[in-house]
């Protein structure tokens, strides 16, 4: 039995997942319960390693073979619900998707009666991130209310409220809300609460009289009419991807910038590194200079402002002058200050201040 890693090779819950069949938590209970076989053998070692290609991999005596990734956008209908089949024997989107649904699984759901882009994979780790809470991709929808919404309440939607979801109080994240028309607002929000722009609306109290969902991050349902279905652009899946996480999308927002980065610009977000942000956030001194500046937050210590900050004096000068912050010692200011004869001209006087005689 190999369980080491070798060139070419993946754990068997992973090559499952591969495979298109299940989830890799899917894939690890699946094992577990003994319902895996690899090359005619009964599999049970979660940390197997397999070749997909090489290798037998048999699920409830189904062969498991890589087939390429398929996306697939469909315009559910109203009165269809998101599931493969249904106990009550109500239509599915699977019904109306036919043929061309075959292998691919919904990624997230739409209830009964609200329509739009809903989008099917066989792509699983790509599902997983599209409905991934962290991953934040937003999904606009179009409702349609009973009366014209007021300026406060866009307000509110906006910047986030509370609503009751799964039987908690909980506050949605801000949301981008603007009026299309009188009586239909878009919004886009970056969760997935069951029913969440319903619950958000009607809170507010407006009655929902249709819902529509037109987007789901870059992609667009477009001209598709209700009950049509496609298969997804290769521009259209690199698109998806990239807003996934890629490079390109993390560079674009200046939150991205390095802890390091940031500190360098006194915190700010805006552009680092520069001598022109530099100039304009004083904090960005170094510790050393503003130390030599008496911790002053002004440009860096100079002769200049040396004679404007006393107490960049050195320690060596300051005790010199007792203390003073005046300018450095001298002979002149020497009569000024008794205090500053030395330790053994104070002895030799009998601890007086006086200027020692000769």
């Amino acid at each position: 039995m190999k369980t080491s890693h070798a060139p070419g090779r993946v754990s068997l819950p992973r090559a499952i997942s591969k495979l298109g069949f299940a989830s890799r938590s899917q894939a690890c209970r699946l094992i577990e319960d003994g319902s895996v076989r690899v090359n005619n053998k009964v599999e049970l070692n979660l940390h197997r390693w397999v070749d997909i290609e090489n290798d037998r991999i048999e699920i409830q005596s189904q062969t498991l073979k890589r087939e390429a990734f398929r996306y697939v956008i469909l315009h559910k209908p109203r009165g269809v619900v998101t599931t493969r089949s249904d106990e009550r024997g109500e239509r599915t989107v699977f019904d109306v998707l036919g043929e061309r649904g075959e292998g691919l699984k919904s990624v997230g759901r739409l209830d009964k009666e609200t329509t739009g882009l809903l989008l099917f994979t066989n792509d699983h780790q790509l599902a997983n991130r599209v409905t991934s809470p962290d991953v934040s991709l937003s999904k606009t929808y179009v409702a349609s209310i009973d009366r014209p919404i007021r300026d406060s309440d866009l307000q509110v939607l906006s910047e986030g409220m509370e609503i009751r979801s799964e039987g908690k109080d909980v506050i949605t994240r801000p949301a981008r809300v603007s009026v299309r028309q009188p009586l239909e607002v878009e919004i886009s929000i970056t969760e997935g609460k069951n029913r969440q722009v319903r619950k958000m609306l009607e809170e507010l109290g407006y009655a929902v009289t249709g819902l529509r969902r037109i987007a789901v991050g870059p992609l667009l349902l477009r001209d598709l009419g209700e009950g049509e279905s496609r298969e997804m652009s290769v521009e259209e899946v690199n698109s998806l991807k990239s807003a996934l996480g890629s490079k390109e999308i993390r560079k674009a927002s200046p939150k991205s910038h390095s802890w390091f980065q940031r500190k360098k610009a006194g915190g700010s977000e805006s552009a680092f590194g520069s001598t022109e942000t530099k100039s304009e956030h004083p904090k960005s001194h170094t510790r050393f200079q503003r130390k030599r500046t008496g911790g002053s937050k002004s440009a860096p210590w100079s002769k200049e402002t040396k004679s404007e900050h006393p107490k960049s004096h050195t320690r060596f000068q300051k005790k010199r002058t007792g203390g003073s912050k005046n300018a450095p010692w001298s002979k002149e200011t020497k009569p000024e200050y008794p205090k500053s004869h030395t330790r053994f001209q104070r002895k030799k006087t009998g601890g007086s201040h006086r200027k020692p005689s000769r």
